[in-house]
């Protein structure tokens, strides 16, 4: 279970992200950023639970 200090991480670790994103003009950059910022987004889905 995420804690406070995780869950602050995450949302600035977003924030961080887009803003990086929207000032990058180097293509390759950007394309790290984006998958960074999806992994990141990702990280707190929570994962779909197996019905067996």
């Amino acid at each position: 279970m995420p804690s406070i200090h995780d869950d602050f991480v995450h949302r600035n670790n977003i924030k961080n992200f887009e803003k990086k994103i929207e000032n990058e003009t180097d293509p390759t950059i950007r394309k790290i950023l984006i998958r960074l910022l999806a992994e990141e987004k990702a990280d707190r889905i929570p994962a779909p639970s197996r019905k067996t």
